[in-house]
């Protein structure tokens, strides 16, 4: 009888702990933006409003290049916006050049 209040016991504390995570995996899955969205851009200067306009980058394509024209970003990591350029917002940046 001791083993089997035991064994239910551990039954219980499995299906508790199988339902929390996939509670946590729901969660993760329904967030803005996961890991796999995120993309390399490549700084290309086609506006006058520099590296803070997200219409001055490109998809990298892993050849990069920093401009030597002024302190700017080379490379970095974003979501797209949903309109094929950067969010800046959840930018992190790859490679830096100072001029």
């Amino acid at each position: 009888m001791k083993k089997l209040k035991l064994n239910l016991f551990m039954v219980a504390a499995v299906a508790i702990a199988a339902v929390t995570m996939s509670f946590k995996m729901a969660e993760k899955s329904a967030g803005n933006s996961s890991i796999d969205d995120v993309e390399v851009w490549q700084y290309t200067q086609s506006t006058t409003a520099g590296h803070s306009n997200p219409a001055n980058y490109i998809p990298a394509t892993g050849s990069e290049s920093c401009p030597n024209t002024s302190t700017v970003r080379c490379t970095l990591k974003a979501p797209d916006n949903g309109s094929g350029q950067p969010d800046l917002s959840q930018a992190t940046n790859i490679t830096f050049k100072a001029r």
